[in-house]
């Protein structure tokens, strides 16, 4: 008995798919062939988004705070223009605070609100 078995890298665009085991996907042979047929795209390293899902990941941390951190990041990097953190510093981190705090509805109340 002969086994075929393609494997092909997954499309970009389904990559957002919730908690895949493995970012290939298994083709179902064609019939009468014998060959093992491993297809995948270049090695790329993988995104930002999806380096941080994956550390996230390995700390066994829960879904809701994945797509928390996802979620601020995602923020962060949007209000700097799409520039990659890597590029950025200190100084952007206060202005993205600092611009986060003048929102009214995402300041916290005091302590000294409650007393």
């Amino acid at each position: 008995m002969s086994m075929h078995l393609t494997v092909v890298q997954q499309d970009e665009r389904q990559s957002h798919a919730r908690r895949t085991s493995s970012p290939l996907h298994l083709i179902p042979p064609p019939t009468g062939s014998g060959s093992i047929t491993v297809c995948s795209s270049p090695v790329r390293k993988p995104k930002l988004l999806d380096q941080v899902r994956t550390a996230i990941r390995l700390r066994h941390y829960s879904l809701r705070t994945e797509d928390t951190y996802v979620h601020w990041i995602k923020r962060f990097i949007l209000f700097h223009g799409k520039r990659h953190p890597r590029e950025m510093g200190e100084t952007e981190i206060g202005q993205f605070l600092s611009a986060l705090y003048a929102v009214p509805c995402v300041r916290h109340v005091s302590i000294g609100g409650w007393l």
